[in-house]
């Protein structure tokens, strides 16, 4: 079975892009139901039901105590949706109420190894109580909150550095500048692409 995906290779500006996108959501959600229906009936489905944000911590634990012994501390290291599974490792029992307050019946009660925790480094936070407590959906919104403000970080940072720190500055860019030469790069690509586009054989 193929696996399910909408290809768009354009800035996504174009109003006949977003048109197209958002009229294939329904395509989509079938797609994605049968895909579902696949994988139940695989010989693996039988292992769905622990698959999971909180298997996951569990089996971390359970990796840690093989290789460190039983009770061992755990250090743990996250980025992105590993700081929610950072989030699940570290949880006391008052924060339960917090992230289950929304909705307490959707979401199984996280992990809750407060009493494991060695050395923790959570870098890129997603939101531990939209994840726990909200369809997953919802989750976007939250994962691309501070998205510009990091491009835009990056970009001064990379012109503050100049062409020996950062390989697509010159010595007198500028952050905008690395952001408009960014920009056209992709629409460069993009360009070439559908103009090569009917020449590829593409899956």
């Amino acid at each position: 079975m193929v696996y399910p995906k909408i290809d768009i290779k354009t800035g996504f500006v174009d109003p006949l892009d977003v048109k197209y996108f958002n009229s294939q959501v329904s395509v989509m959600d079938e797609r994605w139901k049968a895909f579902g229906e696949v994988c139940l009936k695989h010989e693996t489905g039988q292992y769905l039901p622990y698959i999971g944000t909180t298997a996951t911590v569990r089996d971390l634990v359970a990796i840690a105590e093989y290789f460190d012994g039983e009770g061992c501390d755990i250090n743990y290291y996250g980025v992105s949706y590993g700081t929610t599974i950072g989030n699940y490792l570290i949880n006391s029992e008052l924060s339960i109420p917090l992230l289950l307050s929304s909705n307490p019946t959707s979401h199984p009660i996280p992990s809750v190894f407060p009493n494991r925790v060695g050395r923790v480094i959570l870098d890129g936070m997603e939101d531990p109580v939209t994840h726990a407590s909200k369809p997953s959906h919802l989750y976007w919104a939250h994962r691309i909150e501070s998205v510009d403000e990091t491009y835009q970080g990056f970009a001064q940072g990379c012109a503050l550095a100049g062409s020996y720190g950062c390989p697509i500055a010159s010595d007198t860019a500028t952050g905008p500048g690395i952001v408009q030469w960014t920009k056209d790069l992709l629409g460069v690509c993009t360009y070439i692409y559908h103009r090569l586009k009917p020449h590829l054989c593409l899956r």
